[in-house]
């Protein structure tokens, strides 16, 4: 017999005990045997009737209804050619077996079992078996039926399975869908999972499972797929090993009673991915050359690969760098490589893309050993010296993969620039602001297995003085009568500092040079050009010999005082009457941004005054003195107004 995913012994004992529906049986062959009817309720019947094989009887079966009327006048295993046509050739070889009552099929338990499983879930393995029949044209009525046992005369030899009264006008209900449809895409197909219907009027035992596509509905499973109706929803139910790939389907899951009834279609949608077109492409080679190593694959097999990813790594275990980031063509199985890394063995990897950009895990990875003869010395080594670089070029050598370049001061040892060897014949050599000092390079070609050719001959450069000084410092920072006096410092050492500039402007911005270069054995500077009560911030720049500037100083802030003014000497008076009577003063004239004040009091004043006279140079003429005894004085004011002590006074008498 076939064989059967489930434990037969299980499944039949649960199906003896679902009898809903199922016609209440008299018979004289025990309670193992069942009887099963569905109408449709227009005198169309299914009937299926289950004797254990070791009681069949040698001449088949009738069945009559409750008056005598005959039905089928007889059947049994294989009487019925059209059922029969529709089974496996495996099926049909058991039918044609059981026709001899001494197999061992008809007597053994365990083979009885699943040949019960097998008429219960295949109605069509049923109707050829003899125990099952569709019947129409009956009467809509309460009709009951009968199997009568025939011996090998075609006679009744007295067995029989009896049913009460059956209602015919009234239709048996389908079953319900199976619950819990669900869909997993995995390696060998789309895996699918579901439950047998919530409630079931009839025995379950087997489920159809058809596909929707583009290229139309297809029957999956032409033999009923036994699988009960307690069939758990986390174990794979079915596996569609050929689905259409890449491509939107549908599933419809029905469940088929014991008289072959399909339920509605439980209905699941789903995308089919190709999981294949991510399998890692097979045999990779490796061909080493002086230039390059050439990597080759075998094309992945299925149609929906895009694109593949090339790793690299000089160990087999990683990590792995990607040279290929955007990927290459799916028709592309080959990949050239020029490594930089200086290792003899390298190992490389291929992975798969499919159409959504997915990165498939990698394959076996491939071994690429390098060896090389050794470079010659490159040639025409050319070097240009700039202000903050050395720039070198020299002619490329064939077989080399990288260059490294050798630096020393004459008579010093050779250092490498870098431990990665350059790969284009040029480099430049950042040393940043340069002291004028001469240096020394040389190149040396390398090819892979980390073999270096001969060193280039060496070829000097003088270096420009591009070092400039350090800052200078200021010291001291005072307000002295309205200006500003700074005392600073160059930086040591000294004699690199030809001159100084003189910065002025805030907190945060260095401002403008004010005044000329100050020479560099300055000490001291004064700035005139301030207003009293303003804060001015200054900074130094030193400049060397070849005109290369500091960085700004610190910043020193100073805020200006007012000034304050000294009392005159004392002036110098006489009176003159004619042409006209005047007084006339001599007096010291004013320091800068002062002015002369002169003030006059008579004998009977208690207050001095202020006179407007003419002045000219250092005189000053009042031309309407007091008669009697006068004084004079004379004060210096400055131009904020701040006016200063009185000179000592001089008196005059006046005619």
């Amino acid at each position: 017999m076939s064989r059967f995913l489930l434990n037969p012994y299980s499944m039949l004992a649960a199906l003896l005990l679902c009898l809903s529906l199922q016609s209440t049986a008299r018979s004289t062959e025990g309670s193992t045997s069942q009887f099963y009817i569905a109408s449709d309720g227009r005198g169309g019947v299914h009937l299926l009737w289950w004797i254990p094989p070791e009681r069949w009887s040698e001449g088949g079966f009738r069945l009559e209804d409750d008056q005598g009327n005959l039905l089928v006048e007889q059947t049994g295993p294989g009487a019925n050619r059209e059922a029969m046509q529709q089974l496996t050739q495996e099926l049909r070889n058991d039918i044609q077996r059981l026709t001899n009552p001494d197999n061992p099929i008809r007597t053994n338990a365990g083979n009885a079992i699943s040949l019960g499983i097998q008429t219960l879930g295949n109605w069509e393995f049923a109707k050829a078996l003899g125990l099952g029949v569709e019947l129409s044209g009956l009467t809509p009525q309460p009709t009951g039926f009968a199997v009568l046992g025939l011996g090998k005369n075609g006679k009744p030899d007295g067995k029989y399975l009896k049913t009460e009264p059956f209602n015919l006008s009234q239709s048996t209900p389908l079953q319900s869908a199976p619950v819990k449809l669900r869909g997993i895409t995995a390696a060998n197909g789309v895996q699918l999972y579901w439950q047998g219907p919530d409630q079931h009027l009839l025995p379950i035992l087997a489920y159809r499972v058809e596909r929707e596509s583009e290229g139309g509905r297809s029957l999956l499973t032409p033999q009923p797929l036994i699988r009960g109706s307690d069939w758990p929803a986390d174990t794979v139910a079915f596996t569609d090993a050929t689905p259409p790939l890449e491509s939107e389907v549908r599933y419809l899951v029905s469940a088929i009673d014991v008289l072959g009834r399909p339920s509605q279609a439980a209905i699941l949608d789903l995308f089919v991915p190709d999981l294949s077109a991510l399998d890692p492409p097979g045999r990779i080679t490796t061909d080493t050359t002086k230039e390059a190593i050439e990597i080759s694959w075998q094309a992945n097999p299925s149609p929906h690969t895009s694109g593949y990813i090339v790793e690299r790594s000089p160990l087999p275990a990683g990590p792995y760098e990607i040279l290929t980031p955007t990927g290459l063509p799916g028709n592309q199985t080959q990949y050239r490589d020029t490594p930089l890394a200086r290792a003899t063995n390298l190992f490389y990897r291929v992975r798969a893309i499919d159409p959504r950009g997915n990165v498939g895990e990698p394959g076996n990875a491939a071994l690429a050993r390098r060896s090389a003869e050794a470079p010659a010395a490159p040639g025409g080594l050319k070097i240009a010296a700039g202000h903050t670089r050395v720039r070198l070029a020299w002619g490329p050598v064939p077989g080399a993969f990288g260059y490294q370049v050798e630096r020393r001061v004459p008579g010093g040892a050779w250092q490498a620039l870098g431990n990665l060897l350059t790969q284009e014949p040029r480099l430049d050599d950042h040393l940043g602001p340069m002291n004028g000092r001469r240096l020394e390079y040389r190149v040396s070609a390398v090819a892979w297995g980390d073999v270096a050719g001969p060193a280039s001959k060496p070829v000097a450069v003088d270096l420009p003085d591009t070092l400039p000084p350090e800052a200078p410092s200021i010291v001291s920072a005072e307000s002295v009568n309205g200006s500003a006096l700074l005392r600073f410092h160059p930086a040591a050492p000294e004699n690199q500092t030809a001159q100084l500039l003189v910065l002025r402007g805030g907190p945060d911005d260095p401002g403008l040079v004010i005044g000329d270069p100050l020479p560099g054995s300055a000490r001291e500077w004064r700035d005139a050009w301030v207003l009293p009560g303003e804060t001015y911030w200054y900074r130094l720049v030193a400049l060397d010999a070849s005109g290369n500037r500091s960085d700004p100083g610190e910043a020193v802030s100073l805020r200006i005082a007012a000034v304050i003014p000294v009392a005159p000497p004392q002036p110098v008076a006489h009176y003159e009457a004619k042409p006209f009577a005047r007084v006339v003063i001599d007096v010291t004239l004013a320091p800068p941004d002062h002015t002369l004040v002169l003030e006059t009091r008579s004998e009977d004043d208690t207050r001095w005054r202020h006179v407007t006279g003419a002045s000219t140079g250092n005189t000053v003429v009042d031309t309407h003195p007091r008669q009697g005894k006068t004084d004079y004085r004379v004060r210096w004011r400055t131009q904020q107004g701040l006016l200063g002590p009185p000179s000592p006074a001089i008196s005059v008498e006046i005619h």
